[in-house]
């Protein structure tokens, strides 16, 4: 009789099933990325979700303007809403009814896109996931 037998495989397969735990948590942290991007893009940053600089302010805006870009009340910044419901992570401006013209520009006003996720945005999220992967495997 030949008997052969692999061992650890118990603690691979463990290790394996802790990756089918509840994605929540990482669904969580996604949602918390792209809030914390977009409010950055909006109070500092200045720039679309790839990293390029917005356009500036024309002079006539600039005359009239008592905040930064797109900063001046703070409604717009306020307004950001961030949802979760099981993995589906929702992120939007309700309030603000002019944020689409913001972010997509008008004939008049070029765009200032704050919303979406870039290069950057999805470095961001790959790397959240394989942290979380790294810590089920142990």
């Amino acid at each position: 009789m030949i008997r052969w037998e692999l061992v650890g495989l118990d603690d691979v397969v463990g290790r394996l099933g802790r990756l089918s735990e509840p994605l929540t948590p990482l669904a969580t942290r996604v949602r918390v990325l792209l809030h914390a991007q977009h409010e950055r893009r909006i109070a500092t940053e200045k720039t679309d979700p790839d990293g390029r600089a917005w356009p500036p302010l024309a002079a006539s805006t600039l005359r009239r303007k008592r905040g930064s870009m797109l900063v001046e009340t703070g409604r717009l910044l306020g307004s950001l809403t961030s949802r979760q419901s099981g993995l589906t992570v929702t992120e939007g401006n309700q309030a603000a009814p002019y944020n689409v013209f913001i972010n997509a520009g008008t004939r008049k006003m070029p765009a200032r896109r704050y919303m979406g996720i870039g290069a950057d945005g999805q470095r961001e999220i790959t790397d959240a996931c394989v942290q979380l992967i790294r810590r089920r495997l142990g």
